[in-house]
């Protein structure tokens, strides 16, 4: 079950760089006693914590992390559901109720047995199949339907529910968007192009990290395209939720 935090609040940008920087991998306890003493004297008016004046993001690590490195990971997945995740039946907000009432995980969005058949030779590390980029909140129910189908079956699926529920709040591109996935006729999860969605929801997240932290971070040069720019903002994210 993913953990729901609150999205706001008074030491937001102290409590989201923490996250993202690892910081609580090891030693938690004392990280969290250094943090409550920092945090004390900045509300007070002393200077930013540690945590946050010093946060660096490598986007390369991205492509790493996986639910092994639970700390980041758990902050990961928190903010794509503080960017307003929906539920894919209704178009719905996630919220603590409906994440318990629905079973609702983290999962792949790219299939392991689809990106990488067991039938035919590797084409992916394993590592980078059940990496953060590729995870999203998806219901259980919706997930054993996915099963290994590639994502331009399993969409239309979802796309066809969603049309045809009454009084649904959001369309299929919204409820994409929602969860910093591409939306669109070019998506590349229609095109069922798994380095080209890396590509893009890399893009991204790393948006989505410099928003919540106020912190820039380091552009790349993308791994698998010389014509694709991961700094520049994808096209096709909703406004950012209040």
């Amino acid at each position: 079950m993913p953990a729901v935090s609150t999205c706001g609040g008074s030491g937001t940008h102290k409590k989201r760089a923490g996250g993202f920087s690892q910081s609580y991998d090891r030693a938690a306890n004392t990280q969290a006693a250094k943090d409550f003493n920092e945090l004390r004297n900045w509300i007070t008016g002393e200077g930013p914590p540690e945590t946050v004046a010093d946060f660096d993001f490598d986007r390369l690590r991205l492509r790493e992390i996986t639910p092994k490195q639970q700390s980041v990971y758990k902050a990961l997945m928190a903010l794509i559901l503080c960017h307003g995740a929906q539920d894919f039946h209704h178009g719905h907000a996630l919220t603590a109720a409906s994440i318990a009432s629905q079973t609702v995980d983290d999962h792949h969005v790219f299939p392991r047995a689809h990106v990488n058949p067991p039938t035919e030779e590797q084409r992916f590390p394993w590592q980078l199949v059940d990496c953060i980029l590729n995870r999203t909140l998806i219901d259980s129910n919706t997930n054993q339907s996915i099963g290994k189908r590639p994502p331009p079956e399993y969409l239309e699926d979802v796309r066809a529910e969603l049309d045809a529920v009454a009084g649904q709040t959001a369309t299929f591109d919204e409820l994409l968007s929602s969860h910093l996935l591409p939306p669109g006729p070019e998506s590349p999860l229609l095109d069922d192009d798994f380095q080209e969605f890396l590509e893009w929801r890399e893009a991204a997240i790393v948006e989505e990290i410099s928003r919540v932290t106020d912190k820039a971070i380091g552009s790349r040069q993308p791994a698998t395209s010389e014509n694709t720019d991961p700094a520049a903002k994808p096209d096709g994210l909703p406004p950012t939720p209040a």
